[in-house]
Formats: structure tokens, C-alpha cells, sequence
């Protein structure tokens, strides 16, 4: 069948992103596909299109198109499952998993890898924090409450300097780190879950 394939970039400028979308509306589509968080949130705004919208390239879609209107896509989310499962493959002799992340955005999915923990006889210990500077406090007891520490995307944690940090001093104490991308395997992450792009 042909096709022909036309690309639209929408930038934070929701106006601009919004003329777009009436010129994309006039085409009459088979489909549209928003990559990224801007032009999905944009792709929310024309219900009008109903099933021919889809999103990709989107960490938490859930809540980055919750009050727009969350329609069908391709999550950046990588199953906690999936984690847990490598985790636990790569680890074997390992049972805690510790987790630095600010309770509000990121509590749902602690407690999803926490569920998915006990299918491989793991624990995920939790370590809420309020802001960055609570870590190196939680770090320098003598006795660190986990064996391996799982890194996810948290703005807390948005930091190259505390990730760089959070590295070193778990290293230093013999704990592996898992990341969630090709950064952490760079810069000394022992696993890192990294997303094929194009596959998706």
C-alpha cells in the first residue's frame, strides 16, 4: 500500500502547536503519531481524531497526559517485572533493592516494583526523600539498608552531579548500581536498562 509520511515539529509554544494540529486536522490523517512529551500533550488537545492518535518516546504517560486525556502509545516505562527479573539475574546472591525517589510523583511505581519484588524473592527497600541533600545522611550509616541500588528517573534526582555521586559512594561500599539508560553504564553503573529507540 503507499503511504507518504509527513513530520510536523512542535515546540513549547502551545499556539503554534495548535495550528499545526489544524493543519494536520485538514489532511485527514490515518494516523498521527506524537514523539515526545510536547506534541503528545499537543496530540491530547484533538479528540477529534480519537483512535487515529498515538504517543511514543513518553516516560509516564500516565501522568504527563492525565489531565489532557491519555490515549494509546508506546511507554518509555520498562515493566517493573522486567526489572526485577534482571535484577534478580544479574544479582543472584542479592535480596534488597534499594530506591531513592520523592513520594509524590514516583510512590505508584515503587510500590508496582515492590510487587513485582516478591515474585523473585526480593525486597525493595524504599527511600523517600524530599530533596537531594537527604542522601549522603541515608548513605553515611555504617550499614547501608540495601545490597543493590536501582536508580529510576526521578527529579529529585535529576542531577549529573548526584547521580555521579550516588555511583561513587555505592561502589565504594561494594553495591552494584542499575540505571536506566546508556549514561549509567558510562559512568559506572554495574546494569542499565537502555531502550532500543528505533525499535520503538
Amino acid at each position: 500500500a503507499e503511504y507518504t509520511i509527513t513530520a510536523t515539529t512542535i515546540n513549547e509554544d502551545i499556539s503554534k502547536g495548535r495550528e499545526a494540529l489544524e493543519d494536520i486536522k485538514r489532511e485527514k490523517p490515518k494516523v498521527v503519531i506524537a514523539i515526545g512529551p510536547q506534541a503528545a500533550f499537543a496530540l491530547a488537545q484533538e479528540p477529534a481524531l480519537g483512535n487515529s492518535r498515538l504517543f511514543c518516546m513518553i516516560l509516564n504517560p500516565q501522568r504527563v497526559l492525565a489531565k489532557a486525556g491519555l490515549f494509546s502509545g508506546v511507554s518509555l516505562n520498562i515493566p517493573p517485572d522486567m526489572q526485577m527479573r534482571t535484577i534478580k539475574q544479574a544479582f543472584a546472591n542479592r535480596k534488597r533493592v534499594g530506591i531513592f525517589y520523592s513520594k509524590d510523583p514516583n510512590q505508584e511505581i515503587v510500590d508496582a516494583l515492590t510487587r513485582a519484588a516478591t515474585a523473585y524473592d526480593l525486597v525493595v527497600v524504599p527511600l523517600p526523600i524530599g530533596s537531594a541533600q537527604e542522601i549522603p545522611g541515608l548513605l553515611s550509616s555504617r550499614e547501608t539498608p540495601f545490597d543493590v541500588l536501582l536508580i529510576i528517573p526521578d527529579e529529585k534526582l535529576g542531577s549529573t552531579k548526584i547521580v555521579e555521586y550516588l555511583i561513587k559512594e555505592s561502589l565504594r561500599r561494594n553495591l552494584p548500581v542499575v540505571g536506566y539508560n546508556s549514561w549509567f553504564a558510562k559512568n559506572g553503573a554495574v546494569l542499565s536498562f537502555i531502550i532500543d529507540y528505533r525499535g520503538i
